[in-house]
């Protein structure tokens, strides 16, 4: 009897059915658990790989709008450049004509003079007075046409010279407004044209070493390391290959950061050669006394420095303080004013000739 129930006992025991069951649920759900994983990776990757192609095909959209702009800003330009030059064509036709005309009054003067010279009846300080009128009227024409401010005050002085020699007391009153034209036209300060367009030919090479912004820095672009063509299996190879596209597709990225667009070296060579074209436009300004255009020019440069470039950085703060120190430069020129010792001397020859026929006029003469 003993031996009959000890041979149960001995047997191994065999899993129910039940167990079984549970068992084998198990495993389908660890195997739908690690496809669900596998899918919601490649999900994953697929979505980042469409926000990193939008965000690519973005800023390449972005890169030819400021191309655009550039070229409808470079057209702008030129027809600016068109119409300056037609201006100038203008101008040096209004100058050819101020000249002729110019020019005729020198010969009016030197006929009037020559005719006086004629007449008889002049005495030797009438034609003094003459020759010292014909100084100050050149003086006065040279004032207002011309830059020469050595040729009005070597006029000033040759007049002066000519008065010297009449002996006449009321002509200190026309000799001393002579003196305070001169000194008036010393101090008009000069304009150093050489020295403000060298400092704009530096500012343009200057502008070539000027460090960007750090939000418009242009992203270099990774190496991808070549596939292992010697290795002995080709679907290892392969899969090395997926690994390491897929590690690329994954990417870890701060959203607190600001997102840097891509320029490329020709953008940003587009946007430093409209800097150096404003200072190249305030360089033709500065040549033409042009006041306007040679603020506006400084201005736009100063603005797209301000807006490109790292502006905590040592060139770029230089180069900004020099230029606004150009900036604050007028262009403006003074016309010396000549013409109160020419309208003292002309009353002085007017009073002399009334004074001259009086004295001719018999006492007895009825009018």
């Amino acid at each position: 009897m003993t031996t009959k129930n000890e041979s149960p006992q001995s047997q191994p025991l065999e899993a129910s059915p039940q167990q079984k069951a549970k068992t084998a649920s198990t495993s389908v759900y660890e195997q739908h658990f690690a496809t669900l994983i596998i899918g919601l990776a490649a999900a994953i990757a697929l979505i980042l790989s469409l926000i990193s192609f939008f965000k690519v095909n973005h800023f390449q959209q972005s890169a030819g709008d400021q191309k655009g702009k550039l070229q409808t800003r470079f057209a702008a330009l030129e027809q600016e450049q068109t119409k300056l030059t037609a201006n100038l064509a203008n101008l040096g036709q209004t100058l050819q004509l101020s000249k002729e005309s110019i020019q005729q009054q020198v010969s009016d003067l030197n006929q009037s003079l020559h005719k006086a010279l004629r007449q008889r009846h002049y005495q030797r300080q009438d034609w003094l007075l003459q020759k010292a009128k014909y100084y100050l009227e050149l003086a006065q024409i040279n004032a207002h046409w011309s830059d020469s401010q050595e040729t009005t005050i070597a006029l000033l002085q040759a007049a002066d010279t000519v008065l010297q020699d009449v002996s006449d007391q009321q002509l200190f009153k026309i000799r001393q407004t002579i003196a305070t034209e001169i000194t008036a036209i010393k101090a008009i300060p000069k304009l150093d044209l050489a020295g403000l367009l060298s400092q704009l030919d530096a500012a343009q090479q200057m502008v070539s070493t000027l460090p960007l912004k750090q939000g418009i820095n242009n992203l270099s672009e990774e190496n991808v390391a070549p596939a292992d063509e010697d290795s002995s299996s080709a679907w290892k190879s392969k899969l090395r290959e997926n690994m390491k596209l897929l590690e690329k597709l994954i990417v870890v990225r701060k959203h607190d950061d600001d997102v840097e667009p891509i320029l490329s070296p020709l953008h940003q060579e587009a946007l430093r050669e409209s800097i150096r074209m404003n200072l190249q436009e305030a360089q033709w300004a500065l040549l033409e006394h042009n006041s306007a255009v040679y603020t506006q020019s400084l201005k736009q440069a100063i603005e797209e420095i301000n807006r490109i470039f790292d502006v905590s950085a040592s060139p770029t703060q230089a180069l900004l303080s020099d230029l606004q120190k150009l900036r604050g430069i007028s262009l403006e020129n003074q016309r010396p004013l000549v013409n109160g010792s020419l309208n003292l001397l002309n009353q002085f020859i007017d009073n002399q000739k009334n004074s001259t026929v009086n004295q001719s006029t018999p006492d007895g003469a009825q009018p």
